[in-house]
């Protein structure tokens, strides 16, 4: 995986994180039109993921959790346990291989 500077303590001063709801809401107001306590993420249309934006770079909310919750992002991939993107919740998510993640897929690729 490729390697960031965000730390957890960074993020945690940005965001807060439910991990009974796998939300996370805006701690800072970062322009007028963004109100603090506002959900955090929008759909990648391409891979099914809600992503962010933090200092000009994006991350996929799940692995944001991942981060939020043992204070590292994990080593290998984060799976969706019920094979739902955007289902954020802690319990939901775990670190699996990359084999380990295509056991778990639920539709067929196209090659």
């Amino acid at each position: 995986m490729a390697t960031t500077d965000l730390t957890a303590e960074r993020l945690r001063e940005l965001f807060h994180y439910n991990p009974d709801t796998g939300i996370f809401t805006r701690r800072v107001k970062t322009c007028n039109s963004i109100p603090i306590d506002s959900p955090v993420g929008s759909l990648n249309k391409k891979d099914g993921y809600l992503r962010v934006k933090i200092d000009f770079r994006s991350y996929s909310l799940h692995r944001l959790a991942w981060l939020y919750t043992y204070g590292s992002f994990p080593v290998e991939m984060v799976d969706h346990r019920n094979g739902i993107g955007t289902d954020n919740r802690i319990a939901n998510l775990r670190e699996v291989t990359r084999a380990g993640n295509l056991q778990n897929q639920r539709k067929a690729q196209r090659n």
